[in-house]
């Protein structure tokens, strides 16, 4: 397999409904401050939620960085 083949490359993700697609492509990644109740998919844990809103990250796009992509 060439070099150029995905599994060589650094990948990012981002997991999020389909739904919430097209408005990202357009606005970008924006914090859940930013964001109109309603206007996205929500498929926040209420926990992680919680702890979130708890520490005010409310003004942050979460972005885990993880050596092994847990999916």
């Amino acid at each position: 397999m060439p070099r150029s083949s995905y599994q060589y490359k650094k990948l990012l993700y981002h997991l999020t409904p389909l739904s919430n697609l097209e408005n990202i492509l357009e606005c970008g990644l924006l914090p859940r401050n930013q964001l109109n109740s309603g206007t996205f998919d929500d498929v926040t844990n209420a926990d992680i939620l919680t702890s979130r809103e708890r520490q005010e990250l409310g003004n942050y796009v979460p972005l885990p960085l993880l050596s092994r992509n847990p999916l």
